[in-house]
């Protein structure tokens, strides 16, 4: 029974560990998440302010996909900080 019981706690504090840690990554991406979709929001807001010829202008010198580069960079970031801090929390 000794050995069961050792087996026992040895899961039931690695999934503790890990449903903690999928917890914390999951509520600080959504809040990322959040704050990339205001931050898309904004500047499409601002480029619909300009006239149609400056804004034109700005899509066809490619703005678009440039602020498409820079808003997968930071996914990209925020995802490797996400994974990193899984298993920071993981291996502690």
């Amino acid at each position: 029974m000794g050995f069961i019981n050792i087996i026992a706690k040895l899961f039931e504090n690695v999934i503790a560990r890990i449903f903690t840690a999928f917890g914390f990554s999951f509520v600080s991406f959504t809040g990322y998440g959040q704050a990339i979709d205001m931050l898309k929001n904004g500047v499409s807001g601002l480029i619909g302010g300009l006239p149609a010829d400056v804004a034109a202008l700005l899509y066809m010198s490619g703005i678009g996909e440039g602020l498409g580069y820079v808003v997968g960079a930071m996914v990209f970031i925020m995802s490797m900080g996400a994974i990193n801090r899984f298993m920071v929390l993981g291996a502690s």
